[in-house]
């Protein structure tokens, strides 16, 4: 006689308001949509209310496991549910081809992006410009982000002075005050102020007086 030990589900597979992010990335390959697809019918019925993206892997197009009903709870959300269908065997219009990976991952999810340039406007003397070309590059970005991501919008520390053109505090005094001015106008669309020149000493935190990972 066999005897068989049965337990309910356990775990924390779900979405906590105060735990979790507002975009939501799930990963998934054959059965295991099936939390998922709970998740996808709580966004569509207004239970939940953040935004998920499912990349679901399968073997071809013909075998995906309830390819209708995510489908379906895909229209019914109103844009905050996104299937994305991998297929490993398949290469096939309308799917990713392969399998689920970090570039995949980052292709459908910047949910938080972390903007600090500039250094090249500041050593070469190029300011004039600089507040429409940061305007031009935050629309850009909110335009193909998902929705509530986060923009952090930074200044510049004080650069070095043996490779970077000389002494540069006046323009990076005027830049990061552009910076701040501009986060200010987006604030409103999730664009936040980060203040990095206040914390970083150049000659002691980069390497080379601007890059962090240099040397």
């Amino acid at each position: 006689r066999t005897q068989i030990t049965l337990s309910g589900p356990l775990g924390q597979f779900y979405y906590e308001r105060l735990r979790d992010a507002g975009n939501v990335v799930a990963l998934a390959g054959g059965s295991g949509i099936t939390p998922f697809l709970s998740m996808a019918q709580s966004v569509a019925d207004g239970t939940e209310d953040f935004n998920l993206i499912i990349l679901y892997g399968s073997k071809n197009h013909e075998n995906i496991l309830l390819k209708d009903e995510l489908e379906a709870l895909e229209k019914a959300s109103g844009g905050k549910v996104k299937i994305v269908h991998v297929l490993s065997d398949d290469d096939a219009e309308g799917y990713e081809h392969g399998f689920i990976n970090a570039e995949l991952i980052r292709k459908y999810a910047p949910d938080m992006i972390l903007l600090q340039i500039g250094t090249n406007d500041v050593s070469n003397g190029y300011l004039d410009g600089s507040e429409e070309r940061l305007h031009k590059l935050l629309d850009y970005l909110l335009a193909n982000m998902p929705a509530n991501g986060t923009i952090f919008l930074t200044t510049l520390p004080d650069l070095g002075t043996s490779m970077w053109g000389g002494d540069n505090t006046a323009n990076i005094a005027s830049y990061n005050t552009l910076v701040q001015k501009t986060a200010e106008a987006y604030k409103s669309q999730n664009v936040v102020f980060a203040d990095i020149h206040s914390v970083i000493d150049a000659s002691k935190d980069l390497a080379d007086g601007v890059h962090p990972n240099a040397g």
